[in-house]
């Protein structure tokens, strides 16, 4: 990967944290959101290469083979977990938000777009700053998370949580939760490339900032603008918005990444001299 692009991963996943501290204090909202970082399209890409394999990936030896299980189990419980709300900093469990937002880089080159992930109407709407000259069906990390979106939700008991949302008994999931091959949903969410949005010159690098303005204007219910997005601007606003975010932080004292206050510190116990500490004899172990 190279530099310019993790400066781009990184600059995206703080806007995106910022963004999901937005939902999560906003508990009097009917609409609910929460964002997650790049890292789960990694995730569900290895998960992904284990039960739909390439004809012409390498035959493994056994032991390669067990190998392989155990890192594919273990991204498994990391999308668990995120689904759970216990992997992604200021997050919120799936069961209780209505859309999901992914940042993703697509096709391995220097390319983002935004997916979100509509759980209530089993839906994944793509908005991407170059649709206009793409074939959207390349995008093969979209088609990937389509397919095993089903088989994590139902891995992590996303549709056992029924306290805000009666997830089985939607009319998008009726009938679709028991169709399974090798513990696999046959069923993958239905997948939407959103047009008629503002778009990149296709010559720039600037489909980081699109990605984080999709990504405002969705989660404050705001139409999206044809024309006028001026990205110089936005840079700016963007920088300035996360400084100052900074210096509030620093201000209140605030040290993790969930903003809580700092913690007391623990009281120290003195430990008793040896003398003083109580021993049963074995003459009384024996009674």
């Amino acid at each position: 990967m190279s530099l310019l692009c993790i400066l781009i991963l990184q600059h995206i996943d703080v806007i995106f944290y910022h963004l999901r501290k937005k939902s999560k204090l906003r508990t009097d909202q009917e609409y609910r959101f929460t964002a997650i970082n790049y890292f789960f399209k990694n995730y569900v890409g290895k998960t992904y290469r284990r039960y739909y394999p390439n004809d012409s990936d390498t035959v493994l030896s056994t032991q390669q083979d067990y190998d392989e299980s155990v890192v594919v189990a273990d991204n498994e419980n990391t999308v668990n977990n995120i689904i759970k709300e216990f992997s992604i900093p200021a997050g919120l469990t799936w069961h209780l938000v209505d859309e999901v937002y992914v940042p993703m880089n697509c096709n391995q080159n220097f390319h983002w777009v935004l997916a979100i992930i509509a759980l209530k109407d089993r839906r994944m709407r793509v908005y991407d700053s170059l649709y206009n000259i793409r074939n959207m069906d390349s995008f093969v990390e979209i088609q990937k998370l389509a397919l095993m979106l089903p088989t994590f939700l139902s891995d992590s008991g996303f549709f056992e949580q029924t306290s805000r949302t009666d997830w089985p008994n939607l009319d998008a999931y009726r009938d679709k939760l028991s169709d399974t091959t090798q513990l696999l949903n046959t069923n993958p969410f239905e997948v939407e490339y959103v047009q008629n949005i503002f778009q990149q010159d296709c010559d720039s690098l600037d489909c980081g900032i699109f990605v984080a303005r999709y990504t405002e204007y969705i989660s404050e219910g705001i139409s999206f603008p044809t024309v006028g997005f001026e990205v110089a601007y936005h840079r700016m606003r963007y920088a300035s918005l996360l400084k100052n975010y900074d210096f509030c932080k620093a201000k209140k004292n605030y040290v993790s990444e969930n903003e809580d206050p700092p913690r007391p510190r623990r009281t120290k116990y003195s430990i008793p001299e040896e003398m003083a500490i109580v021993r049963i004899g074995l003459e009384d172990s024996l009674l």
